[in-house]
C-alpha cells in the first residue's frame, strides 16, 4: 500500500473489518469492541444513571483540614501531639500584633490610655466564637499585678512587648475544633476582621499569625485552588480541543467523560467514608487532564480512519487499535500513583488510591460513553486542516531525520541526561515551611513583622513526668533544665523564649537566704489569681505531667529546627528520661522532612512498576527496558535544571516523579503499540517508525498540549508548592515529546537491527 504521507492509509483491510472476519474468527478484543458498539445506548444510559446517583454523595465529600490528618495513625509525632492536647489543652495559639507608641510612661509603667485600648481590643478578640476567653494574654492583664512588675516585664518581653516598648501583641488560644461552636476557619476569619478594624481605627497595621493560622491558610489556599483549577482546567481544555478539532462534538465529549469519571470517583470516596486532604484537592483537575488526553488519542485516530471508512467501521477499527493501549496506559498511570503508597504521609497515600481508582474509571468511561457519543447523530466528514497537515509534515520530516541520522539525536539526549544528572547533585532542599506561601501573602508579612521585632513565633514544648503534688525539690530540677535550655539554645536562629513553671513561682518567692518562706500551695494560688491559665497550662496534676514551653523562629529551615528540637529533648531527658517534644511547630518540621524522604522510594517504585506493566503489556523484557529511557530522560533534565538554576526542591516536588512518570509513559505505550501494529501490517522497521511518528505522533502532540495547558493552571495557585509542581510537570511533558518522538524511535530502530523477533510483531502484542 502507499506509504508516503497519509495517502492510502485505508487501502489495507482494517483490523476487525468484514474481510478480516471472513478469513479468520474475530479475536476476543474484536468481539468486545463490537459488543460495545452494539450496546452503546444501554451502556451510555447506565453510565449516566450511575453518575446522577453519585451527585449527592459527591457533593457531600468533606475536606479534612486537621494537621494530624497529615500523619499516619501510628506516627509517634502524631501521638505525642494528641497526648499533649489532651493534657494541656493544646497550644493552638494565634498572635495579634501591632506597633503602638506611648505604651509606657517615663517610669516604665503602662499608660492608662494603652491599658484601656489593649484591654478593649483583647476583650473583643476573646469574645470571638472558638477563642478560649480565659486563656487570652495581653500586656494590660500581664502587668496588672501588685508586685514584681519589673520581673513580669522582663518575663513577657519578646512575648507580649518588644524591648523598646513600641510593639505589643495579644495571644489567643483557640478551643479544640471539635468543641468549638464554629469552624476554625470562621474563628480565624473573625479575628482577622477585628484586626483589620483595629488597623483602620489606630492607623497601625495589625498582623495575625501563629501555627494554627499558618496551617489554616495552607488548607484554605489548597481547597480554593482545587476549585479554581478545576474550572479553569475545564475551560482551557475545552478551548484547546475546539481549536484542535473545530468540532462541538469533540469539545463536549471529553468533558462528558471527565465529569462522569469525577462523579463516580467522588461518589465512591464519599460512600466509603474517605475525605479529601491537602494533597487530594487536585483530584478534579488531575482527572480532567488525564481524561481529555486519553480521549484525544481516540479522536485523532477515529478522524483519520473516517476519511476512508463509514463512521461505525472507523470507530470499530479505532477501538480495536487503541483500547489495549488505553488499558495499559491507564495501568502505568495507576502504578505511578500507587507508588505513592510508600509515603509515610497519610493524605499522600490516600491520594494515591483516589487517583488509581479515578484512572481506572477513565477507562470505563471511555468504553461506555465514547461509542454513543461518537456515533450519535450525523457524524461529519473530516475536512483538510492546515494545522493538522503542517504538523503531519513536520513530524514526517522529523521521522526521516531520526531515521537517516539517529546517532546525533541520541548523543544529544545522552549528553543532556549527563548534564542533568550532575545538576541533580547541586539541588538544595527548601525546608522552611513558611516559604510555601508567596512573600506578599498575609502570613509571611505577619511573620516578618513579629519575628523582626518580638522574636520567634513558633510555639512548642517538651513535656515530662511530674509528681501529684509539687515540691521545691522538683521545681528546682525544672528550673535547672529551663536555665540550661536558655543557655544552650538561645541563638539568633534558635530558641527565643523558654517558659517554665519555676518562672511564675519565682515571681511570688519570699526567701531568707535559701529558705523559702511561702508554702508551695500559697505561691501556686497567688499565680492563679493573677493568671488563671498559667499553672494548668504547664502542669497537669491529675495525669502527673509537666512541660516547658518554648518559642523559636519560624523562618528557618526544617533541618535547623530539628536540631533545636532534638537538642532540647536531649537536655530535658538528662533530668527527666521520659521527656518528649510536641506541638504544631514540631509536626510541621517533621511533615516537610517526611515528604522529602519519601520521594526517592516512591520514584524507584514507580519506575519498577512502569517497567513491569509495559513488559507485561508487550510481553517483552527488552521493550520494558527501552520504554523507561524516554520517560526517565525528562525527569533527569528537569531536576538537573533545578540544581543548575538554584531552584530549591520543596514539598511540591515530592510527587513529581511518580505523577510525571505515570503520565509520560502513556505516550510511550501508544507509540510502541502503533509501531508494532505497523510492523504487523508489513512495513519494514524504517517505514514503520516514520509512519508511527507521523500519525501517532500527532495524537501524542495534541495530548501533550492538553496536559501542558491543564497543568499550567497550577501557576495561578497561592500555594507555592503547587506552582512548582505545575511548572515541573509541564517541563517534563514537553521534554517527554523529545523522548517519545526522538529517543524512542532511535532505540526501537537500533533494537530491530539487532534482530529481536518480538519487535517484528510475532508473539507479543498489547492485545
Amino acid at each position: 500500500r502507499p506509504r508516503d504521507g497519509l495517502a492510502g492509509r485505508g487501502s489495507s483491510s482494517p483490523i476487525g473489518s468484514d474481510s478480516r472476519m471472513q478469513d479468520e474468527p474475530p479475536s476476543l478484543l474484536e468481539r468486545f469492541v463490537v459488543w460495545l458498539i452494539t450496546w452503546r445506548w444501554p451502556l451510555f444510559v447506565l453510565a449516566v444513571v450511575l453518575a446522577v446517583a453519585a451527585i449527592r454523595p459527591a457533593l457531600s465529600l468533606q475536606f479534612d483540614q486537621r494537621i494530624e490528618s497529615l500523619y499516619a495513625l501510628e506516627d509517634p509525632n502524631r501521638a505525642n501531639f494528641l497526648e499533649s492536647r489532651s493534657l494541656f489543652g493544646g497550644d493552638e495559639l494565634a498572635i495579634v500584633a501591632w506597633s503602638q507608641t506611648g505604651l509606657f510612661d517615663e517610669e516604665e509603667r503602662l499608660t492608662d490610655e494603652a491599658r484601656e485600648s489593649i484591654t478593649e481590643f483583647g476583650d473583643r478578640l476573646s469574645a470571638v466564637p472558638g477563642v478560649n476567653e480565659e486563656s487570652t494574654h495581653h500586656l494590660a492583664r500581664a502587668l496588672d499585678v501588685p508586685y514584681a512588675r519589673k520581673k513580669v516585664r522582663a518575663m513577657i518581653e519578646g512575648l507580649l512587648v518588644d524591648e523598646p516598648g513600641e510593639t505589643t501583641g495579644i495571644v489567643l488560644r483557640f478551643q479544640p475544633e471539635a468543641d468549638a461552636p464554629v469552624s476554625r476557619g470562621e474563628t480565624i476569619r473573625r479575628v482577622r476582621e477585628l484586626a483589620a478594624e483595629h488597623a483602620e481605627r489606630t492607623g497601625s497595621p495589625t498582623y495575625v499569625l501563629g501555627e494554627p493560622v499558618q496551617v489554616h491558610d495552607m488548607f484554605r489556599l489548597v481547597e480554593q485552588d482545587g476549585d479554581t483549577f478545576f474550572r479553569w482546567t475545564l475551560l482551557l481544555l475545552a478551548v484547546v480541543t475546539f481549536a484542535t478539532f473545530r468540532s462541538v462534538r469533540w469539545t463536549l465529549l471529553p468533558l462528558v467523560v471527565v465529569v462522569v469519571t469525577i462523579l463516580w470517583t467522588r461518589g465512591l470516596l464519599a460512600t466509603t467514608g474517605v475525605s479529601l486532604s491537602m494533597v487530594s484537592s487536585m483530584l478534579n483537575s488531575m482527572v480532567t487532564i488525564i481524561g481529555v488526553a486519553t480521549v484525544m488519542h481516540v479522536v485523532v485516530r477515529f478522524r483519520e480512519h473516517q476519511r476512508v471508512e463509514e463512521p461505525e467501521a472507523a470507530l470499530r477499527r479505532t477501538l480495536v487499535e487503541l483500547l489495549p493501549a488505553i488499558f495499559w496506559t491507564c495501568g502505568t498511570t495507576c502504578v505511578g500513583f500507587l507508588a505513592l503508597l510508600s509515603s509515610s504521609i497519610a493524605p499522600v497515600r490516600g491520594f494515591a488510591v483516589m487517583m488509581a481508582v479515578a484512572t481506572g474509571f477513565v477507562f470505563v468511561a471511555v468504553c461506555t460513553l465514547l461509542p454513543l457519543g461518537t456515533l450519535l447523530g450525523r457524524v461529519r466528514g473530516v475536512s483538510p486542516d492546515r494545522t493538522h497537515e503542517w504538523l503531519s509534515s513536520s513530524l514526517d520530516r522529523l521521522g526521516r531525520s531520526t531515521g537517516r541520522r539517529p546517532w546525533p539525536w541520541f548523543l544529544a539526549g545522552t549528553a543532556s541526561v549527563g548534564i542533568g544528572l550532575y545538576g541533580m547533585t547541586l539541588t538544595e532542599i527548601e525546608t522552611d515551611f513558611s516559604r510555601n506561601f508567596h512573600e506578599e501573602s498575609a502570613i509571611i508579612r505577619s511573620l516578618e513583622f513579629f519575628e523582626g521585632r518580638m522574636g520567634g513565633a513558633g510555639t512548642w514544648e517538651v513535656n515530662f513526668p511530674a509528681p501529684e503534688e509539687l515540691d521545691d525539690a522538683y521545681v528546682d530540677r525544672v528550673r535547672s533544665v529551663a536555665e540550661r535550655l536558655r543557655a544552650e539554645l538561645k541563638t539568633p536562629d534558635g530558641v527565643t523564649h523558654v517558659v517554665a513553671i519555676s518562672d511564675g513561682l519565682d515571681l511570688v518567692s519570699v526567701k531568707i537566704g535559701s529558705r523559702q518562706l511561702l508554702p508551695m500551695g500559697v505561691r501556686l494560688a497567688s499565680i492563679t489569681r493573677v493568671q488563671p491559665e498559667f499553672v494548668p497550662g504547664l502542669y497537669n496534676a491529675d495525669d502527673r505531667r509537666m512541660r516547658i514551653v518554648m518559642r523559636a523562629y519560624e523562618r528557618v529551615g526544617a533541618g535547623r529546627k530539628r536540631e533545636i528540637i532534638e537538642r532540647a529533648e536531649a537536655i530535658v531527658r538528662e533530668e527527666f528520661p521520659e521527656a518528649k517534644a510536641s506541638g504544631l511547630y514540631v509536626l510541621l518540621v517533621f511533615l516537610v522532612e517526611s515528604l522529602l524522604r519519601d520521594q526517592l522510594t516512591s520514584f524507584v517504585l514507580a519506575s519498577v512498576g512502569a517497567f513491569g506493566v509495559i513488559t507485561i503489556a508487550f510481553r517483552s523484557l527488552r521493550i520494558g527496558l527501552v520504554a523507561l529511557v524516554p520517560n526517565l530522560f525528562p525527569l533527569c533534565l528537569v531536576m538537573g535544571a533545578m540544581g543548575w538554576l538554584g531552584v530549591r526542591v520543596n514539598i511540591g516536588t515530592t510527587m513529581i516523579a511518580c505523577v510525571s512518570l505515570g503520565l509520560t509513559t502513556d505516550a510511550t505505550v501508544h507509540f510502541i503499540a502503533a509501531y508494532r501494529r505497523e510492523r504487523r501490517e508489513g512495513l519494514d522497521p524504517s517505514a514503520a517508525l516514520r509512519a508511527t511518528t507521523t500519525e501517532t505522533g500527532r495524537a501524542i502532540v495534541f495530548a501533550t498540549v492538553a496536559l501542558v495547558v491543564g497543568f499550567s493552571v497550577l501557576g495561578l495557585s497561592n500555594f507555592v508548592p503547587l506552582v512548582v509542581f505545575g511548572w515541573l510537570v509541564d517541563a517534563s511533558m514537553v521534554l517527554g515529546l523529545y523522548g517519545d518522538l526522538v529517543l524512542l524511535p532511535v532505540l526501537l530502530a537500533w533494537w530491530v537491527t539487532r534482530g529481536d523477533r518480538s519487535a517484528e510483531g510475532e508473539p507479543g502484542t498489547v492485545e
